[in-house]
């Protein structure tokens, strides 16, 4: 296990669960990584907006559309065309390979339960990186398991995705921006 200096007591004892979770062994700071959000240009209007089709910003939702704002420019709540909906769709995730897992092919595990009472019909999905078994009770969707995976570094790679890491943003690109 690889340790990092915690960030509370300086002591070199903060390690990272599977989960992503940070945890020091030392002062017991648990941490949950930063989370990450999707925009994904729906090309309302006719086109696209960016030179990116997917941007992926690590912060939470709320936070990620200001420094969308900021970077770029335009609202991304913004509807260009009413009859074709938002120009973006913005999701949050709990880690960037959740986030790009459907683009990267991803194999995709699901789940259908039977309410007994009313028999409505729910599906739980999961995705998982190549290797991965489907959580129990979950099985493989057959047409999403045919397809490759392709590994995250190679897909954040292409020309057409942009990724803002935390690092990247300055203080005043945090802020709430308003647009009219």
């Amino acid at each position: 296990m690889e340790y990092d200096y915690c960030k509370t007591c300086s002591k070199k004892g903060r390690y990272t669960q599977p989960d992503g979770t940070h945890v020091c062994r030392y002062c017991g700071l648990t941490q949950k990584p930063d989370p990450w959000t999707q925009f994904w240009d729906m090309h309302s209007g006719g086109g696209q907006k960016d030179k990116f089709r997917q941007c992926f910003i690590q912060a939470p939702e709320v936070e990620a559309v200001s420094i969308f704002i900021a970077k770029f420019g335009h609202d991304p709540r913004h509807v260009t065309c009413p009859t074709c909906g938002e120009d973006y769709s913005i999701n949050e995730y709990d880690s960037l390979e959740k986030a790009t897992a459907y683009e990267r092919n991803c194999n995709c595990a699901q789940l259908r339960e039977t309410n007994k009472k009313t028999g409505r019909v729910r599906y739980y999905s999961v995705y998982l990186e190549a290797g991965e078994s489907p959580p129990k009770g979950f099985e493989l969707d057959e047409f999403q398991s045919s397809r490759e995976t392709i590994p995250l570094k190679k897909y954040l790679k292409q020309k057409d995705v942009k990724v803002v890491r935390k690092r990247e943003v300055k203080a005043s690109e945090r802020k709430p921006q308003y647009t009219w």
